[in-house]
């Protein structure tokens, strides 16, 4: 049960950092792109 709601915790982690991390990921994208 503690490792199912660790996995999950640490899903949503990933989660959240993903979301943080994608949008400068398509920005640099774009940037490279354009060069």
């Amino acid at each position: 049960m503690a490792s199912r709601f660790f996995s999950f915790h640490l899903s949503i982690r990933v989660l959240r950092w993903k979301l943080s991390y994608f949008p400068g990921l398509i920005f640099f994208i774009l940037k490279a792109a354009q060069m």
